[in-house]
């Protein structure tokens, strides 16, 4: 529902927020894991991370624990090959604050 463009950062991400980054080519091995870099008050926050590409739709649950300042945290995750739009999918009652995300092969 709710979000606000603050500089390098995308602070107060509430229910039903997907934020999408589109052309984003994996080439033939699939990401390992994802470090996403945010904060929360909240003790943890729901988040969907969704590929959509050559294989199709598949989507992995994040759980993101709450904390008061910007820490990055690594998630397992089976990835996806090939061109794809990645989306976050922020679940009804979280309130995130999103810096950055990386994928590691």
């Amino acid at each position: 529902d709710t979000f606000t463009l603050d500089g390098e950062c995308i602070t107060g991400i509430g229910n039903n927020v997907t934020i999408e980054f589109d052309g984003m080519n994996f080439g033939d091995k699939p990401a390992e894991k994802v470090v996403i870099c945010g904060r929360s008050k909240l003790a943890n926050n729901s988040i969907h991370l969704k590929f959509d590409g050559d294989d199709g739709i598949s989507t992995e649950l994040l759980e993101f624990e709450g904390c008061d300042d910007y820490v990055e945290r690594t998630f397992d995750i089976k990835g996806a090959k090939g061109n794809n739009t990645v989306g976050f999918v922020f679940l009804p009652g979280c309130d995130f604050d999103f810096k950055y995300f990386r994928f590691i092969m």
